[in-house]
């Protein structure tokens, strides 16, 4: 079966380079084409186009890689004209993902949606509608996304959460607290959000407490510019750390982006801030112009439907007080526990079982 793989950013690429590990593994003589970035690259037969590195959040954001976008859409269609394909997965593909459809089922592919856009966060009842017409079945990852896609399909599946097959090191002491900041892993999180980050950092080293801290490395592509804003707030002596399955264990406090790492502090049992900033004329389209409810951006909140951890949206984002809170959790240990164990239900949501062999068998046989 010639099955062709589509991601339009860096965890969707991991998740389609784990989907396509288990297609292999399922179908050996499976012969695999993808759109995406590194970890679709290095595991497909073909690799189409570099998507992955283009990925942004916001209109005004996502109009910097508009060229980018439509190179991709016109090298897509020459390749779907000429060369046959079975069935196509588009994988948490946030834009475009309408074009790309269409030049799908003109040439009559099949199409399984793997992680929906956040149309179900915000009630996007038309533009869900949009992804039910074209799409053979959908795989979603949490239950609130398949309840909301229920509403339109009965081919709407559920089979858990990929990053629910985490098991937490155990968690090692230090005399000193550490605290690890995750800037992002697009380039446009890391230019908005490591600087008050940063700042956060100063705020708390002039406590005098014993703080330890390190930046996670999602890409080695973000290394450089990363350093760049360290030694702009004259903090070059700050580790930068690449993300990997000890990090978590060696963390005390998680200061992140919007996005999954939050929900992986929450596996791991660790108090974390959420920060989402966006360019200023996108927040205002949102907020006052689409007037999308904007409750919640932290998944873990989402999840819940209240508020179970702090997050700090656009100006919201104080740097004093962001810093104060921290140390104020971290001064005072005997109440993080309390505060955790409402992850319990956030964790138990996520399912028990990893889902990309349940999706593969739905690549490759249509029934699970």
């Amino acid at each position: 079966m010639k099955i062709l793989l589509i991601t339009g950013e860096v965890s969707a690429d991991q998740y389609g380079a784990k989907l396509a590990k288990e297609l292999r593994a399922t179908n050996p003589s499976s012969y695999i084409y993808s759109v995406g970035g590194k970890y679709l690259k290095a595991i497909s037969d073909e690799f189409l186009f570099d998507l992955a590195a283009k990925s942004a959040i916001g209109f005004i954001e996502h109009a910097a890689h508009r060229r980018d976008h439509q190179l991709f859409l016109k090298t897509f269609e020459k390749f779907l004209s000429s060369t046959p394909i079975d069935k196509a997965v588009l994988v948490d593909f946030q834009h475009y993902h309408s074009k790309v459809a269409a030049l799908l089922q003109k040439n009559n592919i099949p199409i399984i949606t793997f992680i929906t856009p956040n149309f179900w966060i915000w009630n996007q009842s038309s533009k869900a509608k949009k992804i039910v017409s074209y799409s053979q079945d959908i795989v979603t990852i949490y239950e609130k996304e398949q309840i909301f896609y229920k509403k339109f399909t009965s081919h709407t599946r559920y089979f858990g959460h990929p990053i629910n097959h985490i098991k937490p090191l155990p968690h090692i002491s230090s005399h000193y607290k550490r605290v690890t900041l995750f800037p992002g892993s697009r380039k446009q999180e890391i230019t908005q959000l490591l600087p008050s980050m940063l700042e956060v950092v100063q705020i708390l080293k002039e406590k005098r407490c014993d703080y330890h801290f390190q930046i996670a490395l999602s890409a080695s592509d973000f290394k450089d510019s990363i350093n760049t804003h360290c030694q702009k707030a004259n903090l070059s002596d700050i580790p930068i750390v690449e993300v990997n399955e000890r990090l978590f264990s060696q963390t005390d406090f998680v200061l992140c982006s919007t996005g999954t790492t939050s929900l992986e502090a929450v596996i791991h049992h660790l108090p974390v801030i959420i920060l989402l900033a966006a360019n200023p004329i996108t927040y205002f389209i949102v907020k006052y112009i689409l007037r999308l409810p904007i409750e919640f951006v932290g998944l873990p909140n989402i999840i819940a439907g209240r508020r179970v951890v702090s997050e700090y949206i656009q100006y919201q984002i104080k740097p004093q007080k962001i810093a104060e809170e921290i140390h104020q959790v971290l001064s005072h240990p005997e109440n993080i526990q309390d505060s955790i164990r409402e992850y319990d239900p956030i964790i138990a949501s996520l399912g028990n079982k990893s889902p990309f062999e349940s999706v593969a068998q739905l690549v490759l046989r249509g029934d699970v």
